[in-house]
């Protein structure tokens, strides 16, 4: 007892100090996070009271009001990068006729004024609002603008206006078709005037290699195309699926063709049939992560995705080509059958993401990964969201960091989360708890790199719920009774999964289903930076969300601002702007030079702004005008809003009336300091823009020095300084500039950010699950996957199947890691698969027989033709000496004897007693008879030869003359028959 008392001691002095050392962590926290709140607030005073002045007065902010121009829609595009020129469109489409003539106008200061140059055009316009305004990158950085216009006199043809000169002059073109698509430019050349349309109501591809002045008709009905991205092909070279929409396979499905044209569509090549999609890399210019002073380069892909139907159309596969669509490869993959939606999400140089669907339309599946070779997929993760009727994902890539994705993955109980993949898919974790806001978790439990495991209590009305797509597509609360057979519910498959509190971001399902968010952002000029918004929780939930920055890529996060907001990203993260949307009045434009820490405010104008709907900022943005909510009309094609105005009404002043917010605008790429804010005034229906220019209104008055900068290392952990890993990712540790956050500058347009770079040793991170294998979250370890199909291991390369002995993992494509950590290798299960698989000298031996038996076959056919040449040299003497060419020649020449009984019983004078003669030999078996003056008959030739004949022979040679008179016949003499009685005549006399 008294042992057993000690021991209860010692344990509650142990848990004593477990608790007291506890409490203590929990108060430096506090204390740590207190003092970088307080911290943060002298920041942002000291940035204030600098900025006041500036932001309080009227140089801030300059306006410019489109008088006399009431059209409902507008588009807008630069003319080149940090140019300051901008071409905007305005137009009005009828519902069955041209409507209002359009107007083009040109800015040359960021859009502070604007000159309408309509008239240089020299006729009325009426541009389309579908494709009217579109742009082509050049490689000086400017952009060639291509208006396209409906034609008044002819409805089924269109104008295109364009200008390289950024619109000081326009030529002009007719196009004898209906421009009616977007166009494509050449992907590998950017100064290459070849460029491809799709004429959609007849499906025809053009094409023309002039910049639009002169097309020609490159293919019939082409349901999708593309230029080559491919370095193995020609600039020139296009690939185009097409085919009659009559053709259809066993599951009513259409089968097209894929087609490949190698001189810019003159001539196709078919190179795969029974096709259903195409999956093509986009080309990029990687302007990313590129040795130092090679930024701008084009970032190729390897890879051509094919889906389409087996041989007898029983089964869907995917097959992939890396080069150009001269072989294919089955995509080692779960069957996937015509019933089972899968979609590829990302192709990128190296490597490729897939989702494949749960069987019964579910809207869910399993995220796969390629190996290098793209041929080999492997689990990533399980219960991915992807609702199959809707074209909406949230799978987004993070341009800012290099192998960082975001996804949305299905909790047990059919609620959302957010996932994180730093490695390219090989792992994935919850998103952290922002830094400040452990205490809507519950009071900060326990937190570490993947969130908080903390259980919220109860079922929570505002949860975002998926719902089977069998029915609408919609967010929901818990369900009761009645709805529960509606809900999807997945079940766990996970050993030890529990729901983690942290930050759950809202994209573009949650905006589908009316949740006020944006989606995520981050450009690749801006590194480790992330705008996003959501909530923190254990799911995600269809209140309207705040919004949250990252700096490093997604593993801290913090709170920028309450409520949804529109944001860009500009000066290469140095600035950060946003305007609220989730008010009626919105009057302010809100901005952060130090990453979202601190906030100030511009205002707009004095009057009030009314928010309705954003437009996403692209080369060449759609701003949309809009009246009050019972009067408009939205509707939307291509990607473009469209809203209707009623007729304008006159107003006595124009800074008066309720402005409609519609767009927040800044320059793509990331570089540029001027912000512009797009409305439309509900009583005067005139647009009006705001525009700030940070640049010349004294709030940034400098350029950065090398000062401004501190050196930067992504995937780094402060806590793991010492670590020799830390900072690697992917095999790499790279080393960048970028502006500190107390910089007020703004940065040059040709500044490199890319220090340097250094290759890492390899560690267990550095490797991903092989095909069969999976991790489970948060685990590093690869477990076989029992539902997993064999691998054909005699189908794969060499190379792959050496990579098989490392069992259960592979590295990850794209990593440069040396030395360092290797997996187990354990390959007696892969040694004995490859015992019956041919092996390379097989082939070699299998291509040798080809190559003999051609050789074979070629000394074959000339033996069989020197054959022939002499059989027809031995049948012309036969001619010459025997009289005719019986059936066997080589037997009449082997024996003498029969082969003068036949020539003697066939002797053309005997038949010529009875006026029948010997013509001709056409054939070397077959001789000619004709009646010389009377009808041959079979009495006429029994007469001839019954005195010299057996009566079977006689009958034989009968069977093979035919007696049809006043016609030359051809009739087969040969000596098939009556061979001993032939053998039995009186030869002829010798002379």
């Amino acid at each position: 007892a008294l042992q057993k008392s000690r021991v209860y001691d010692s344990v509650s002095m142990s848990i004593s100090s477990m608790s007291r050392g506890l409490i203590f962590c929990r108060i430096a926290i506090v204390y740590l996070i207190a003092n970088l709140i307080t911290a943060n607030e002298k920041n942002c005073k000291t940035q204030e009271e600098h900025l006041g002045p500036i932001l309080n007065g009227r140089t801030a902010v300059d306006f410019f009001y489109f008088k006399n121009d009431t059209k409902e829609t507008i588009q807008l595009t630069w003319a080149g990068d940090a140019m300051g020129i901008i071409i905007l469109v305005t137009m009005t489409e009828g519902d069955f006729g041209l409507g209002q003539p359009s107007d083009i106008y040109r800015s040359i200061d960021n859009g502070k004024s604007f000159q309408k140059i309509t008239q240089n055009l020299g006729e009325k316009i009426y541009i389309k609002r579908e494709n009217g305004l579109q742009t082509r990158k050049t490689l000086q950085k400017s952009r060639k603008i291509y208006v396209i216009c409906q034609d008044e006199a002819n409805k089924n043809a269109s104008i295109m206006f364009s200008t390289s000169d950024a619109g000081e002059s326009w030529e002009k073109a007719n196009v004898d078709f209906i421009l009616s698509g977007k166009l494509k430019f050449s992907a590998r050349d950017p100064d290459s005037d070849n460029i491809l349309t799709l004429e959609k109501r007849t499906q025809t591809l053009y094409v023309s290699k002039d910049g639009g002045k002169n097309w020609r008709l490159a293919l019939h009905d082409v349901h999708d195309f593309t230029w080559s991205g491919f370095s193995v092909d020609d600039p020139e070279t296009i690939y185009a699926l097409h085919g009659k929409t009559a053709a259809k396979s066993k599951n009513d499905k259409e089968l097209l063709t894929l087609s490949k044209s190698a001189n810019c569509g003159w001539s196709w090549e078919p190179i795969l049939t029974k096709v259903r999609k195409m999956w093509v890399p986009e080309i990029m210019q990687n302007d990313e992560f590129t040795p130092w002073g090679q930024e701008g380069q084009q970032k190729l892909g390897r890879f051509l995705y094919v889906m389409h139907y087996n041989e007898d159309e029983s089964k869907v596969q995917l097959s992939v080509s890396d080069d150009g669509g001269l072989s294919f490869k089955r995509v080692h993959l779960p069957t996937v059958a015509p019933e089972r939606f899968f979609n590829v999400l990302e192709v990128d140089e190296d490597f490729v993401f897939l989702h494949v669907d749960e069987p019964d339309d579910t809207g869910y599946g399993t995220l796969y990964v390629s190996d290098s070779t793209g041929t080999v997929f492997s689990e990533s993760l399980r219960r991915h969201l992807y609702p199959n009727h809707s074209p909406v994902t949230d799978f987004f890539r993070v341009a800012s960091m290099r192998g960082t994705f975001l996804a949305t993955q299905l909790n047990p109980d059919s609620t959302l989360r957010t996932v994180i993949t730093h490695d390219r898919g090989a792992t994935w974790k919850p998103l952290p708890i922002p830094e400040g806001m452990e205490q809507q978790c519950g009071g900060g439990g326990n937190q570490s790199d993947t969130g908080s495991a903390f259980d919220l209590a109860g079922e929570d009305a505002n949860s975002q719920r998926f719902r089977s797509p069998n029915s609408p597509l919609s967010l929901s609360s818990p369900p009761d009774a009645s709805s529960a057979q509606n809900i999807s519910i997945v079940k766990d498959t996970s050993p030890g999964y529990k729901k983690v509190c942290g930050l759950q971001i809202s994209n573009q399902f949650s905006m589908r289903s009316r949740v006020v968010a944006s989606p995520p952002l981050a450009i690749p000029t801006a590194r480790g930076l992330i705008l996003a918004h959501g909530h923190v929780s254990t799911h995600l939930k269809n209140t309207p969300a705040d919004g949250y920055v990252s700096s490093d890529g997604g593993y801290h996060w913090r709170k920028a601002f309450d409520g949804p907001h529109h944001y860009q990203i500009a000066n290469r993260g140095g600035l950060i702007v946003a305007v609220p949307a989730d008010t009626l009045w919105v009057d302010v434009l809100r901005f952060s030079t130090d990453e979202g820490r601190c906030w100030h405010t511009i205002p707009l104008t004095y009057s009030r702004v009314k928010t309705t709907s954003p437009t996403l900022t692209t080369d060449a943005a759609t701003l949309v005008s809009q009246s009050e909510a019972k009067q408009r009309e939205n509707n939307t094609s291509n990607g473009f809003a469209e809203i209707r105005t009623p007729t304008p009404t006159r107003v006595p002043s124009e800074s008066d009336e309720t402005v409609v917010f519609t767009g927040l605008v800044t320059e793509p790429g990331g570089q540029a300091m001027t912000v512009a804010v797009y409305g439309y005034g509900t009583v005067s229906q005139r647009w009006r823009v705001a525009v700030v220019d940070f640049s010349t209104n004294g709030v940034i008055s400098r350029n950065c020095t090398a000062a401004d900068y501190e050196v930067w290392t992504p995937h780094e952990d402060p806590a793991k300084e010492d670590a020799s890993d830390n900072g690697c990712l992917l095999g790499m540790k790279e080393f960048f500039y970028r502006l500190k956050e107390d910089s007020l500058c703004f940065t040059d347009a040709n500044f490199h950010s890319l220090i340097s770079s250094e290759t890492c040793e390899c560690t267990e991170a550095d490797y991903e699950c092989e095909y069969g294998y999976w991790r489970q979250m948060g685990s590093t370890e690869c477990v076989p996957n029992p539902h997993a199909p064999d691998l054909d291991v005699c189908e794969l390369t060499e190379d792959d199947r050496g990579r098989l002995h490392e069992l259960g993992y592979r590295r990850i494509p794209g990593n440069r890691c040396t030395g360092g950590w290797e997996p187990p290798r354990r390959n007696q299960t892969i040694t004995r698969k490859l015992v019956n698989c041919p092996s390379k000298l097989d082939g070699y031996l299998s291509m040798g027989a080809k190559i003999a038996g051609v050789f074979i076959a070629l000394a074959l056919a000339v033996l069989f033709f020197v054959l022939f040449l002499w059989c027809r040299s031995r049948e012309s003497y036969t001619r010459r000496h025997i009289g005719i060419c019986p059936f066997d020649c080589k037997r009449l020449l082997r024996w003498p004897r029969k082969a003068n009984v036949f020539h003697h019983i066939t002797n053309g004078d005997m038949l010529a007693n009875e006026g029948i003669a010997t013509i001709s030999f056409s054939r070397p078996n077959t001789a000619s008879f004709v009646a010389a003056g009377s009808t041959l008959t079979d009495t006429s030739v029994k007469a001839a030869l019954r005195p010299r004949t057996s009566p079977g022979m006689m009958n034989s040679m009968l069977q093979q003359i035919s007696t049809r008179s006043k016609r030359k016949e051809e009739d087969k003499l040969g000596l098939l028959v009556e061979e001993n009685t032939i053998g039995m005549l009186t030869p002829p006399d010798e002379n």
